[in-house]
């Protein structure tokens, strides 16, 4: 039985592989327990591979976002292409007050705004408000530990709680890096969130 091989017309091949890593906890260079749903999915872009870095400190992680998003709108990226998401409105908020500080206007995706296409400004989401929308960029940002798992949503002590939980975690950040259809940057500071540590494989500087 031949089965139909479903298309991702979405996000890049590299991205794709990326985002099934994190929702399996295993390190992209190791997908050969991609699950065989995943199995069925191909994307017909290729691109660059995820961007991965991690920082000292919160400031340096800021400022090379605010660097990467400056050369991407110097490109002629629109800025309404660009979305920076984190896992709390407390840590997006952070990095907002950053990019206006570099010169980056910035626009807020509240909880029920219609995303106006027509105002402008680098979107900033908390990833839950960003599933089923698309931007060319995505800046997953403050991938930190004590951040991602977010530590209300694992205070459970019952062991199949805990584990759905985590699970809902790793969810999270696999629909946030699909909603990238070009490129996706990963970034930390201080110390890594442990979902990526199953990643070290691939971590750059």
């Amino acid at each position: 039985s031949s089965k139909k091989l479903k298309i991702n017309y979405r996000t890049t091949e590299e991205t794709r592989k990326f985002a099934v890593a994190l929702l399996n906890g295993v390190p992209t260079d190791n997908l050969d327990g991609e699950s065989d749903t995943d199995k069925d999915y191909l994307s017909l872009m290729h691109g660059e591979a995820p961007l991965v870095t991690h920082h000292a400190d919160f400031k340096q992680e800021a400022a090379s976002i605010a660097e990467q998003i400056k050369a991407l709108l110097q490109e002629g990226t629109p800025d309404t292409d660009i979305c920076l998401t984190a896992r709390t409105k407390y840590t997006y908020e952070r990095y907002t007050t950053e990019l206006n500080n570099a010169g980056i206007t910035t626009f807020v995706l509240g909880q029920d705004s219609a995303d106006s296409v027509t105002h402008p400004g680098v979107r900033i989401a908390t990833m839950h408000r960003i599933k089923g929308l698309e931007f060319q960029y995505v800046f997953l940002a403050g991938i930190n530990d004590g951040v991602v798992p977010e530590p209300k949503a694992i205070q459970s002590n019952d062991p199949v709680e805990l584990r759905d939980a985590l699970f809902n975690e790793r969810a999270l950040l696999h629909v946030a890096a699909t909603r990238a259809i070009k490129g996706l940057f990963v970034s930390s500071s201080g110390k890594p969130s442990s979902l990526l540590s199953a990643m070290d494989g691939i971590i750059g500087g």
